[in-house]
């Protein structure tokens, strides 16, 4: 994972996050008063980034990545559907696939 990537990805979790946050306070309900919630979005935003990279690879790996840049999947993979599929499913698990890669990468390394 290089630093571009990296940068993409926190920005957009961080719109994930502030829409979130926006859409809640707009319902009425103060999710900012449970620390609980507020530490689970923070953490979740800040692991996005190698949550997707992480569930990229394991797909590139598994299938291989000529599967996913030709025929059925290059026509719809851009589709904003399946990029809203595949964010919100990173951006849910973001704390478990993003510490398990964190912790592969320190392991790995040292």
């Amino acid at each position: 994972m290089d630093r571009q990537y990296f940068t993409r990805h926190l920005a957009m979790a961080c719109l994930y996050l502030l829409a979130v946050s926006i859409a809640w306070s707009a319902s009425g309900d103060a999710f900012y008063q449970s620390p609980g919630w507020v530490l689970f979005m923070v953490l979740s935003t800040l692991l996005y980034p190698f949550a997707r990279y992480l569930v990229q690879a394991c797909a590139y790996r598994l299938a291989g990545r000529r599967i996913w840049t030709r025929g059925f999947f290059s026509e719809d993979v851009n589709s904003p559907g399946l990029n809203a599929l595949l964010s919100f499913l990173c951006m849910l698990f973001a704390i478990p696939l993003g510490t398990a890669y964190l912790l592969y990468r320190l392991f790995a390394k040292g």
